[in-house]
C-alpha cells in the first residue's frame, strides 16, 4: 500500500500551532522509516493567506531553513517517492535538490516559483536521471527563478514538459524572457528533449531562435498546449510587436501533432496545419477565464491575468474559421476525432455538410450554429456513426433556442430525432450548459395507434459530461491535460 502525503491546503491554524504541527508531521514522516517507506507522493502547498496564518514565505531565514531540513530529512526516507510538488512562497535550497535528483524512484517533479522580488541565490536544478514529467509555475525572471536547463539537458527520459511563465510579464507587456535560457544548454549540445507532451502558458518573448517548437523535437512530440503564448487575432496591441516576431514559420517546420489545445486562433496556425496532417484532437477553447489565476500571489494578481483584448471585426474572425475549417476538414478530416472550434464561427447547413463529408470518425464535437433551430441535427448525425458527444456552443441563436423552446419539447424532439437517425453511439448532446444524457430505444405508441420507436433523453447535471475532452479541456489551465504515458 502506497500513501500520499500533502501539506499545506489546511493549514489554516495559529503561528505556534502551526508551527508544531507543521514540524511534527515532518519529523514523524524522516524519523519514522516504516511509515515513510510507503509515502509515493509528497506535497507542499499554499495554506491560509489571511492572518494569524504562518505564510512560509522565502526569506531566508531561521523558518525558511528549518523547512527544508525538515523537507530533506522527510524525503531521504521515502525510498518509493514518486512525486514531489513544491509550491510554498518560498524556493527550496540546493540541498533538497540534491536529495531530490539521488531518487531513483522519483518520476514526477512540481515546482512553483515565488513572485516576490526578494533577492535570493539562483540554484542550478541537478537531473533527476528517471524524471517523466517536470511542472514548473509561476516562472518569472525578476523574482530569481532558479535554473532548468541542466535538468533539461541531463534528464534524458523527460516525457511531459510544462512551463508556466508569470502571467505579470504579458500583462506588463514586458519581454523578458527567451526560450533560449531554458534550451540553450540542450541546443549546445545537440541533444533535442525527446518529448511526448509539451504545454506553455502566458510566455512572452521575442522569437531569438527562428523557429516554433520550443527546443524539443517534434517528431516525437505528440501532443501541444499553447494557452496565451504566441498573441494571435485580437492581441492587445501592448504585445502585437513581440508576438509578430513568432509569426515567420519557416519554410521546414514540420509539425505532425495528434493533439493541439489553444486558446488563440491566427492565420499562421492556419498554415501550420496546411502543411501537416494526421491530426486526431483540436481544442480551440472557448472558455476565457483563467483556472490558474491563483498562481499570481502578488499584490497586483486582483489585475486580469492577461491583458484585456480588443475583439476582432466579426468579418475578420469569421474569415479566419472559414479557413480553419477548410484545412482541417481537407489535410486532417480522415483522422480528427475530436474537434472543438470557436463560438464565434457560427457554422450554417454548408459548413456542417463539410464536417460531414470529410470527418467521418468523429468521436466527439463542438461547435456553434447560425440558425436556433436544432433540426440541422438532422444532417449531421445520420453520417457520423461514431459520435459519441455533441456539444452546440453558446451564441445568440442558441440562446434565442433556450428560450423559445421548452424543456419538455426540446427533449421530446431530440428522442424523435435520434431514433430516426440510427446514431447508436450518441451518449450526450450539450446546449449551452444544458446537457443531456442519451439512452436506448424503446417503443411508443403513436398519435395514429400504431407502434413507433423513441430514443431516452434525459436531463442531466453539466458535471457528468465533464470527462469528455470537449467539455474538459475548454479551460485555461495546463493541469487539465492528461499526463503523457510513460513506462515504469
Amino acid at each position: 500500500m502506497r500513501t500520499q502525503l500533502h501539506l499545506g491546503d489546511q493549514l489554516c491554524f495559529s503561528r505556534s500551532v502551526l508551527l508544531v504541527i507543521y514540524m511534527a508531521t515532518l519529523s514523524a514522516a524522516s524519523h519514522r522509516a516504516s511509515s515513510a517507506t510507503f509515502i509515493s507522493a509528497f506535497s507542499f502547498q499554499h495554506g491560509c493567506q489571511r492572518e494569524p496564518c504562518i505564510s512560509l514565505r522565502s526569506k531566508y531565514h531561521e523558518r525558511q531553513m528549518l523547512t527544508d531540513a525538515y523537507s530533506i530529512q522527510a524525503t531521504d526516507k521515502m525510498t518509493k517517492l514518486e512525486y514531489f510538488s513544491w509550491e510554498l512562497d518560498g524556493k527550496p535550497l540546493k540541498t533538497l535538490y540534491q536529495g531530490l535528483a539521488a531518487h531513483g524512484t522519483l518520476t514526477r517533479l512540481t515546482l512553483r516559483f515565488p513572485s516576490n522580488r526578494v533577492p535570493r541565490p539562483c540554484v542550478m536544478v541537478p537531473p533527476i536521471p528517471n524524471l517523466r514529467v517536470l511542472k514548473v509555475m509561476n516562472i518569472d525572471p525578476l523574482c530569481y527563478p532558479d535554473d532548468i536547463s541542466l535538468l533539461l539537458l541531463h534528464s534524458r527520459k523527460l516525457v511531459d514538459l510544462r512551463l508556466h511563465f508569470s502571467p505579470r510579464m504579458r500583462r506588463e507587456a514586458e519581454s523578458s524572457v527567451s526560450l533560449t535560457t531554458y534550451f540553450n544548454r540542450c541546443e549546445n549540445a545537440g541533444y533535442q528533449p525527446k518529448i511526448k507532451h509539451f504545454a506553455m502558458q502566458n510566455f512572452f518573448g521575442a522569437n531569438m531562435e527562428g523557429g516554433s517548437n520550443g527546443g524539443f523535437d517534434s517528431e516525437t512530440c505528440q501532443s501541444v498546449t499553447f494557452l496565451d503564448t504566441w498573441g494571435g487575432m485580437g492581441t492587445n496591441p501592448e504585445t502585437v510587436f513581440v508576438d509578430d516576431t513568432w509569426k515567420n514559420i519557416p519554410t521546414d517546420l514540420g509539425l505532425n501533432f495528434r493533439m493541439t489545445r489553444c486558446n488563440e486562433v491566427a492565420t499562421q496556425h492556419v498554415e501550420i496545419l496546411r502543411r501537416s496532417c494526421g491530426m486526431e484532437r483540436l481544442y480551440l477553447i472557448n472558455n476565457q477565464s483563467h483556472a490558474t489565476e491563483s498562481m499570481d500571489m502578488s499584490p497586483t494578481s486582483a489585475n486580469p491575468i492577461t491583458p484585456g483584448r480588443s475583439p476582432p471585426p466579426d468579418e475578420e474572425m469569421a474569415r479566419l474559421g472559414k479557413e480553419y475549417l477548410h484545412v482541417l476538414t481537407r489535410n486532417h478530416g480522415q483522422t480528427l476525432k475530436h474537434l472543438l472550434l470557436r463560438r464565434e464561427w457560427a457554422l450554417n447547413a454548408e459548413d456542417i455538410g463539410e464536417i460531414v463529408r470529410y470527418c467521418p470518425n468523429l468521436e466527439q464535437l463542438g461547435f456553434a450554429l447560425n440558425i436556433s433551430n436544432i433540426n440541422t441535427l438532422r444532417i449531421l448525425l445520420p453520417f457520423l456513426h461514431k459520435l459519441k458527444a455533441l456539444r452546440i456552443l453558446d451564441n445568440a441563436w442558441c440562446a434565442e433556442s433556450l428560450r423559445t423552446v421548452s424543456e419538455e419539447e426540446r427533449i421530446a424532439g431530440l428522442s424523435a430525432q435520434l431514433s430516426q437517425t440510427g446514431t447508436e453511439q450518441i451518449q450526450y448532446i450539450g446546449m449551452a450548459d444544458h446537457v443531456y444524457k442519451i439512452g436506448g430505444n424503446y417503443q411508443v405508441v403513436m398519435d395514429d395507434g400504431t407502434a413507433g420507436w423513441r430514443r431516452e433523453v434525459t436531463m442531466a447535471p453539466k458535471d457528468e459530461a465533464q470527462h469528455l475532452e470537449i467539455w474538459d479541456l475548454d479551460r485555461i489551465d495546463i493541469d487539465a491535460d492528461p499526463i503523457a504515458s510513460f513506462a515504469p
